[in-house]
């Protein structure tokens, strides 16, 4: 019978199913696992050495120690060596030495096991016992150091892997040819020392560069030489992890340019498709990027995998430093390599394109600065003719797209294959109720001026129908009617999302500005200072005379009346009509700017006038007031009021408030967060 969730009920599942099944139980009876007898394992576990060389004083006791095995084939030396019990490896190699080269479920030797658990004395007693207790001592000792395991690791790779400097140094001194060895994964343990940053292991695993593939350093016949790319080159194939790459990530600089030279790898590609100068430059690791600039200058030109065949982005290694906002890099590589700033990757961007494309505001702004010496690239298009503003637009990066606008070589009315400027691409796919930052790249183009692609001349304007189809990313082949449906599917789609979004934000402002009537109108009655309760002005409010009240009761009946009007126009709103309530919203936001506004002056007015013979607190609460007054200001207006000037003055005034929305919209960002 199969179960709801039986592994066999499923493709994927039922191969990792039959695979445990190969590993870990027995053939001769799927249904019963074997297992070691207690005593035996009890014994074994506490180290027991009295009881094991009783044991092992009679013949039929060391057949017996030899044959037993816990489910997943562990052996008795297999449990000594894993818990480091060094004292019991000699008894029982000494009347049971095959066991030296018997294997578990997951393909381990003991002296995987010991590596793994980073006991030097049981991998160093394993090695000396089988020298001692072997014939062919020397291809004993080779066999345990380049056996591998399922996983195709050696000790080597073991010890490494979990981090035990003690032990894969024991094992390099033993058998230095075994750093040079790949495991399933592509990794040799020189890659993995060097990713981990042991340089001392490093150097003496360099001591002794590989052999030739004819050299006898791998006694088993089963496991045959690793193959070479070439008779004169000894690297690993092709499919190995580059040494170079892992040097760069484990910051062993010294010796990066003899890793280069030793093993060919200056050209090699890791799984991203990156070339070492180019995965140093991903990293923004300066010292490794001079250090391969020194021995290998033309890597700068060097392109990332070959562009077509999908493995690397076709970028440039000034490319791969620019999307990453490393600005030291990028300037290393245009001092050493001035050309450089002209390398275009696949889709013909220059680094500037990638930048911006990025949202990477550190390199917009270097290149700005640079006068002269970049000023070609500002204006520069890609093979769909987008200039570096159209892709920061694009991408919604509003801090790169107001450093852009702000210089006036950046020329604003250009327009892609498509026809399209800047702000078109912006607001090409941007709804009536859009993410902040999206909001604030458009508004960042319309206070510069920038144009929509309508209202330029028709001379200078290019026609989006004359567009290949195929450029649009329509998904069919033939127009016509197929088209229309697309159209008509797409729009129903975005309505229904629209009208979904214009109810959520009418709800919102409903409650907003309820609350807002709901305060001032207590407040009209609740004023400071209370009421005169006796003649002549019985009933009549009795600080009415000070400056402060009359702010604070203007302000609080301005702040009333208008969200009461908020309230009755955003009924209207949610009555379903879409254009309706974007008009209605149009209005209602300044509006309600305008009742926060006023109910903020209204409340510091009526705490300055309770407190105002204490004047120093009166001076504070008015100052505290004022700050807070101001950041509401410049939270707030500029969702209703983007100003559209190129008029210096006016763009001054807007410049700081503006400089704190970009705050709030890119707080978040980051030039290392960037994944590729």
């Amino acid at each position: 019978a199969i179960y709801p969730g039986d592994p066999r009920t499923d493709g994927s599942r039922l191969n990792r199913f039959n695979s445990y099944r190969r590993r870990y139980v027995s053939k001769r009876d799927t249904r019963i696992a074997k297992s070691m007898n207690p005593e035996i394992y009890m014994a074994v576990k506490i180290g027991d050495i009295d009881w094991f060389e009783r044991k092992l004083e009679d013949t039929e006791g060391s057949l017996v120690l030899a044959e037993e095995v816990t489910p997943q084939k562990n052996t008795v030396l297999h449990i000594a060596a894993m818990l480091g019990h060094c004292n019991l490896v000699e008894p029982i190699l000494r009347r049971c030495r095959d066991l030296l080269k018997s294997k578990n479920s997951a393909g381990d030797l003991a002296i995987h096991l010991a590596a793994a658990a980073g006991h030097l004395c049981t991998v160093r007693s394993l090695v000396t016992h089988a020298t001692t207790l072997h014939q062919e001592t020397e291809r004993m000792v080779k066999y345990l150091l380049n056996e591998v395991n399922e996983e195709k690791n050696t000790a080597l790779h073991i010890a490494l892997e979990n981090q035990h400097k003690k032990v894969a140094r024991f094992l390099v001194v033993e058998n230095p040819q075994v750093s040079y060895r790949l495991n399933k994964e592509g990794k040799s343990p020189m890659y993995m020392a060097a990713q981990a940053g042991y340089l001392k292991l490093v150097n003496l695993m360099l001591e002794h560069p590989p052999e030739s593939p004819t050299s006898d350093n791998n006694p088993d016949p089963s496991h045959p030489p690793e193959s070479r790319t070439s008779d004169n080159n000894p690297y690993p194939s092709p499919k190995a992890q580059s040494v170079v790459h892992a040097a760069i990530i484990g910051k062993i600089i010294e010796k990066l340019d003899l890793l280069a030279t030793s093993f060919g790898d200056l050209h090699s590609i890791d799984d991203g498709g990156r070339t070492p100068l180019s995965f140093a430059a991903h990293l923004g690791n300066l010292d490794a990027v001079r250090c391969l600039l020194d021995n290998f200058p033309e890597g700068v030109y060097v392109m990332d995998g070959n562009g077509n065949d999908g493995k690397g982005n076709g970028f440039f290694p000034i490319h791969t430093a620019a999307s990453r906002g490393h600005v030291n890099i990028i300037q290393e590589f245009l001092g050493r390599c001035p050309d450089s700033e002209e390398l275009l990757n696949i889709n013909c961007q220059n680094f500037l394109h990638v930048a911006a494309m990025r949202g990477k505001a550190s390199v917009v702004s270097y290149v700005l600065r640079k006068q002269h010496h970049l000023e070609k690239l500002i204006n520069q298009r890609d093979v769909l003719g987008n200039t570096p503003l159209h892709l920061a637009a694009m991408g919604s990066h509003p801090e790169v797209v107001y450093i852009l606008t702000w210089d006036k070589r950046v020329n604003l009315e250009l327009m892609n294959e498509e026809g399209l400027t800047a702000l078109d691409v912006a607001k090409q796919y941007i709804e009536p109720f859009v993410p902040f930052r999206e909001r604030i790249t458009v508004t960042a183009l319309l206070s510069a001026g920038a144009p929509l692609s309508r209202s330029l001349s028709t001379t200078s304007r290019k026609n989006p129908s004359s567009v290949p189809f195929a450029q649009h990313n329509f998904p069919f082949v033939h127009p016509p009617y197929e088209y229309m449906q697309w159209v008509q599917e797409r729009e129903k789609k975005k309505k229904t999302v629209q009208e979904r979004e214009y109810k959520e934000r009418v709800s919102t402002l409903v409650i907003v500005a309820t609350l807002v009537a709901t305060v001032t109108f207590a407040a009209g009655f609740t004023v400071p200072g209370g009421y005169n309760s006796s003649d002549p002005h019985q009933g009549m409010a009795t600080l009415a005379q000070k400056g402060f009240f009359q702010a604070f009761l203007i302000c609080n009946t301005i702040a009333m009346y208008s969200s009461i009007i908020s309230v009755a126009a955003l009924i209207w709103a949610a009555s379903g009509d879409t254009n309706l309530a974007l008009n209605v919203l149009g209005w209602v936001l300044p509006l309600l700017g305008i009742a926060l506004a006023t109910m903020s002056i209204a409340f510091m007015s009526g705490v300055c006038l309770v407190v105002s013979n204490l004047h120093w607190l009166a001076k504070v609460v008015l100052f505290t007031a004022s700050v807070f007054l101001l950041i509401l200001m410049v939270i707030f207006v500029p969702l209703f009021l983007p100003i559209s000037s190129k008029h210096p003055i006016a763009r001054y005034i807007f410049y700081f408030p503006f400089r704190a929305l970009l705050i709030l919209a890119t707080i978040n960002d980051n030039d290392d967060d960037w994944i590729d």
